[in-house]
């Protein structure tokens, strides 16, 4: 089986300011998977993963990802959201 044929998702974690090695929260859930063409065609289908995030001054964050290791893609949501999906889901 070779990385062509495995699907790869976008997960998150919620970790103590204090002490990193701390989980306090996993969800069983992810937050992107592979679902627009250009996530599921490409040199490498079915995959994305971060390329980083930048929260804006509007609360906005940005969280920038690779789709099909062909392109950069652009998702957006907000650190409130992201605490509240890792504490409820």
């Amino acid at each position: 089986m070779t990385a062509s044929t495995e699907n790869y998702y976008l997960g998150v974690a919620l970790l103590d300011l204090d002490d990193l090695s701390k989980v306090i929260a996993a969800p069983g859930k992810f937050i992107l998977a592979a679902e627009k063409p250009y996530e599921c065609m490409g040199q490498v289908p079915n995959v994305v993963f971060t390329c980083g995030a930048v929260e804006m001054d509007d609360g906005t964050l940005n969280v920038y990802y690779g789709g099909a290791a062909t392109c950069v893609c652009l998702a957006q949501t907000t650190i409130k959201e992201l605490i509240d999906f890792c504490l409820n889901d």
